[in-house]
């Protein structure tokens, strides 16, 4: 049998796999295991040839890939590693070097002898920012308040609360306070937990019931939105629902950079078994794309026009039928932007006072306020 064809009955494999991977997880490992070490020595034959790149390299990252598919975790990064040993071109490096962050990434999403409550979830970290038990203050702190902000507003949706974008929290949420754990040393992870009160029991019926709702509810839409799928995030809320805003905008603010963090592993437990999952997709790549007007004047812009500016996020007003927040730039002009009430609450939060990048469309009738589309922070 030609090496081709090994790589062709390999491939084959890992397409049965691929198949059946959402139905039956442990036939569809099974099958990557056995594709993986067809490639592996197919990547082993050629290593012993002179003048075998790129072909080596691209095999090495194959059988990595599929060993990481097995969860053969150990093995996934031998192949990485004996890839990246060689003299591949500078895309099949880059790439190999991809798939080693993603095993040590596939690795820290296991609790590794750790036993979750259902009122439990373990947060992992893999960036440039991140090392073996710490984490940049920034990067961590920051996403902790967006998380305990999610875990708040999936309380309040779930008692059937109006959308509370100012004050305090009220009774309900405080009956759910979250708990976070050292971080553990690997990447960088995290336990946080939701406490229950009394009340909450009562309100809410079986203990751990709400409190692992709440943690699946957040998994399934990240889900989502690691896919793009916003429509089927949207059937989660209602028309116009102003928790929606706040959850998509909240996690653009928590996505990963693909710098300072690469990627954010979610890993819980539901009546005993790991469930797990990971975003990846960077903030940028979440929600709608869109063709951008530059070096316009920002009050002389057509109907649906879309420009952007830098400023400070100096000011915001809420009130009952428009949410308006100002962006004042360097000359001292002041630019309104109107958005939802759950993207105000999630702007307002992540960017008060910060230089920011905000884009808008032209409002119809309205040359000082722009609906608001994007906003980014600039550090």
């Amino acid at each position: 049998m030609t090496i081709l064809d090994k790589h062709n009955e390999a491939m084959d494999i890992a397409e049965q796999a691929f198949a059946i991977v959402q139905q039956n997880p442990t036939v569809a490992a099974e099958l990557f295991e056995k594709a993986y070490y067809i490639e592996r020595s197919i990547a082993d034959t050629i290593e012993a040839v002179e003048d075998n790149e790129p072909s080596r390299s691209i095999f090495y990252k194959s059988a990595a890939s599929l060993a990481l598919n097995a969860k053969l975790f150990r093995e996934a990064e031998i192949s990485a590693c004996l890839g990246i040993s060689g003299r591949g071109d500078d895309v099949e490096l880059d790439e190999l070097r991809d798939i080693f962050d993603q095993v040590n990434f596939e690795r820290h999403l296991y609790l590794n002898g750790i036993s979750l409550e259902n009122n439990q979830f373990q947060l992992s970290f893999v960036g440039n920012e991140v090392g073996s038990g710490y984490i940049k203050s920034s990067e961590l702190i920051d996403r902790l308040n967006i998380i305990t902000d999610l875990a708040r507003k999936e309380v309040e949706k779930k008692a059937n609360k109006k959308f509370n974008s100012r004050g305090r929290p009220g009774n309900v949420v405080q009956m759910y306070p979250l708990y976070f754990s050292a971080g553990m040393t690997g990447s960088y992870k995290i336990i946080i937990q939701i406490g229950n009160s009394k009340n909450g029991d009562l309100l809410f019926g079986d203990k751990y019931a709400i409190e692992n709702s709440i943690i699946t509810s957040i998994i399934r839409k990240i889900d989502y939105i690691n896919s793009n799928n916003l429509e089927a995030l949207k059937e989660e809320y209602g028309k116009d629902d102003p928790y929606y805003d706040f959850f998509v905008e909240s996690i653009k603010s928590f996505a990963p950079d693909g710098d300072r963090i690469k990627m954010i592993g979610f890993t819980t437990s539901i009546n005993g078994d790991e469930v797990q999952t990971r975003l990846t997709r960077k903030r940028t790549e979440i929600g709608d794309v869109f063709e951008m007007e530059e070096n316009l004047e920002f009050d002389l812009v057509e109907e649906g026009t879309i420009v952007s500016v830098i400023g400070v996020l100096d000011l915001s007003k809420s009130r009952k039928t428009t949410h308006i927040f100002e962006i004042m730039d360097e000359e001292g002009r002041s630019y309104k932007f109107e958005a939802s009430e759950g993207e105000l609450a999630s702007i307002v939060r992540d960017n008060y006072k910060d230089l920011v990048k905000v884009t808008g469309r032209r409002k119809k009738g309205k040359r000082e306020v722009y609906l608001f589309v994007d906003i980014q922070n600039i550090e």
